[in-house]
């Protein structure tokens, strides 16, 4: 035990030695010129995406659905069974490092034939034979050249990639439940209006109808408003379908058994966004983006990688030992007299190998050259996210104000036509475009008021909130 303490001290003191001795380049954050401000005006001293999300959707139902949803989601799940996958890869790359010990026994024995010594008597060379074993064997490779360390600060580099990953899905997952449960408001909101819509209709539809029979107005009207009764009860079926596959769909984000029923919490038009949108500056987010900081851990990859298939090329130094116990009497294995060891250094030097070392160089700078691209691009894909998101915000508020005037506008036309036509100064025709101008207006506010939340949503997911 003294003389193993002895060896693994060594090792200790040789990779202490050996740290600073790396061939391939260092990295370094490619320059990246960043905007100083985002199309829209908005606060820059802190940022949405900082924010959690329960403080970001005022709605108690929407946050139990996240919550589950960040616990249970299969997506979710198999992303961190990848990172425990990728620290076993970084544990692998790392054990290279050290010196490999293993301890095998073994008892064997052995009978001379006697026409092998012809002429030759005694037990000794003629009788049966053992041999008692109990070795210890170590191996070491010196890292002198840092392909070892290179493998190992690439697989780092991967698993900080893979955590990255995981949260950039945290915040999809988040945005994802958002939209979808929103969506699910937004077809309770149209189908409110539908069913409201349909009670008018029948009304009008048995009003036409006793006109006629009192000889007071043609059988069109009746017929017109009976038509336009159909028309809107074949709406509520579409509406139905779309709300039930929406809640499956929250189902299955939920990690839950879709058919389960869906809890609601406040309606689409409750669903307020604040006026002050805060975005930080754009050079924060760069930082703070799940998928940048992955993109960019995979360049950091890539350039280690560079740096072992330029470690390839040079030499390999490895120490190889073996010592134990070693007698052909059981009975005396333990005895000091037992004792044996021995030890070599070798040094393999790759010479001709057809161009291969200097191809595995080419294909590692290659991947280097495509990492920097992906990670620029993510980072101009994470500029375009926020400002797309921050002029949808503040245009569809200007939507909805103009959806709601209109429907105003709308049900005051609507009133004015029902009167004129219940005492006979217009046709059932001008009731008729009246009623199906408002239900337009009514659709489009709805549309607005949840593109105008689900924009919200978007601009907090491309500010890289919601994984805290």
């Amino acid at each position: 035990m003294r003389h193993l303490h002895i060896v693994l001290m060594c090792c200790a003191l040789v990779l202490v030695a050996l740290d600073g001795c790396k061939v391939g380049p260092d990295y370094k954050r490619p320059d990246i010129v960043t905007p100083d401000g985002w199309r829209e005006r908005v606060r820059t001293d802190t940022s949405l995406g900082e924010e959690p999300y329960w403080r970001v959707y005022d709605d108690a139902v929407l946050h139990g659905y996240i919550k589950r949803s960040l616990d249970s989601n299969l997506d979710l799940l198999a992303v961190m069974a990848r990172i425990e996958a990728a620290r076993a890869q970084v544990t692998i790359a790392n054990s290279g490092l050290f010196p490999t010990l293993g301890v095998n026994g073994d008892v064997s024995g052995f009978a001379n034939s006697e026409n092998r010594y012809p002429g030759v008597s005694g037990d000794a060379f003629l009788g049966p034979t053992g041999v008692f074993g109990l070795m210890a064997t170590l191996s070491w490779e010196l890292d002198v050249f840092g392909r070892i360390r290179r493998g190992t600060e690439a697989q780092r580099a991967q698993l900080r990639a893979t955590e990255e990953a995981y949260r950039a899905s945290r915040v999809s997952i988040v945005s994802a439940v958002s939209e979808t449960y929103i969506t699910l408001r937004q077809l309770d909101m149209l189908k409110e209006i539908i069913d409201s819509n349909l009670a008018s209709r029948r009304e009008y539809e048995r009003l036409a109808k006793t006109l006629f029979e009192g000889g007071k107005t043609s059988e069109l009207d009746w017929r017109q408003a009976e038509g336009e009764l159909r028309r809107v009860e074949a709406e509520l079926p579409v509406v139905k379908i779309a709300i039930a596959q929406t809640e499956n769909a929250l189902n299955v984000l939920l990690g839950r058994q879709p058919g389960l029923a869906v809890e609601r919490g406040k309606s689409l038009s409750q669903q307020n966004v604040p006026t002050a949108l805060p975005s930080g500056l754009p050079s924060q987010l760069i930082e703070r983006r799940p998928d940048v900081v992955a993109a960019e851990q995979r360049l950091i990859s890539a350039n280690a990688l560079v740096g072992r298939a330029i470690a390839e090329q040079f030499p390999r130094f490895a120490i190889n030992a073996t010592g134990g116990l070693q007698s052909l009497d059981g009975a005396t294995v333990f005895d000091a007299n037992s004792l044996m060891w021995n030890a070599a250094g070798n040094v393999a030097q790759p010479l001709f190998q057809g161009g291969k070392l200097a191809a595995q160089v080419d294909v590692a700078d290659a991947n280097t050259k495509e990492a920097v691209a992906l990670y620029r691009q993510s980072i101009l894909v994470a500029f375009k996210e926020v400002n797309d998101a921050l002029v949808d915000v503040v245009q569809r508020r200007s939507e909805v104000d103009a959806t709601v005037a209109g429907v105003k506008s709308n049900r005051d036309v609507l009133r004015l036509s029902e009167l004129r036509y219940r005492y006979g100064a217009t046709p059932y025709l001008q009731v008729l475009d009246a009623q199906r101008s408002l239900l337009d207006a009514q659709r489009k506010e709805v549309a607005a008021r949840a593109a105008w939340y689900i924009a919200y949503i978007k601009l907090y997911k491309a500010l890289g909130g919601g994984w805290r």
